[in-house]
């Protein structure tokens, strides 16, 4: 939580309005971040992924992503994203 903002809470709202529930969003999504706001994030979503920029905050972090990219930012999401998509396919 940052201020009076949740991330969590903001995600799973967001996520209900598609039909996903909040019991249902654990095995559902992943959840991809790159910053110590991220925290509840990694601890929630079991399949948590962290760009490679997330590394100077890994020891800042309670739970670590399941899995780090080694491209940062945009690029790690694309990593993330090739890696999902040759699995579904």
């Amino acid at each position: 939580m940052v201020g009076t903002h949740n991330k969590q809470q903001a995600a799973l709202d967001w996520l209900l309005r598609y039909g996903v529930t909040e019991k249902a969003a654990p095995q559902q999504v992943a959840f991809i971040g790159d910053s110590r706001n991220d925290n509840d994030m990694f601890a929630y979503f079991p399949l948590s992924v962290g760009v490679a920029n997330i590394a100077p905050h890994l020891a800042a972090l309670d739970t670590p992503p399941t899995w780090i990219t080694e491209a940062p930012g945009g690029l790690g999401f694309a990593e993330f994203a090739s890696c999902w998509l040759s699995l579904v396919r």
